[in-house]
């Protein structure tokens, strides 16, 4: 059995907005072979653009609420409650709500690979932020 020492772990700022704090907690680089996850603290406003990728991705909700597009549909989630977004399927999210949203974000493989999308499946409002 691994054990991972997350209290060592550094904190490092991933993505487009650099006020969403992000770790990993298990990957290719802690010894996985079929494993990502991540924690994600994001303040109010802030999520993920519409991206794809080639495998399966969970969010689950600690704290806080989050609206997410998937495909062309429109799903919210608040703490408890997990998303699921099938590979291949175009998806984002936006943090709603007065409160920041605390999230474990888990993929099937120990690499994940996205790619930004610009298609049919974007919904953003007239600030670029995801509807």
């Amino acid at each position: 059995m691994l054990l991972i020492d997350h209290a060592s772990q550094a904190v490092d700022w991933r993505g487009r907005d650099k006020n969403v704090a992000q770790r990993t907690l298990i990957s290719a680089e802690t010894g996985a072979k079929n494993l990502t996850i991540w924690e994600l603290h994001s303040p109010v406003d802030t999520g993920a653009p519409m991206h794809v990728h080639p495998h399966e991705e969970a969010i689950t909700v600690l704290a806080g609420r989050i609206v997410a597009r998937i495909g062309e549909e429109r799903v919210e989630a608040h703490i408890g409650q997990t998303i699921y977004m099938p590979a291949n399927m175009p998806h984002g999210f936006r943090v709603v709500g007065d409160e920041p949203a605390h999230l474990l974000v888990a993929f099937p493989v120990a690499n994940v690979e996205f790619a930004y999308v610009r298609s049919r499946y974007n919904h953003h409002d007239a600030n670029g932020r995801l509807a």
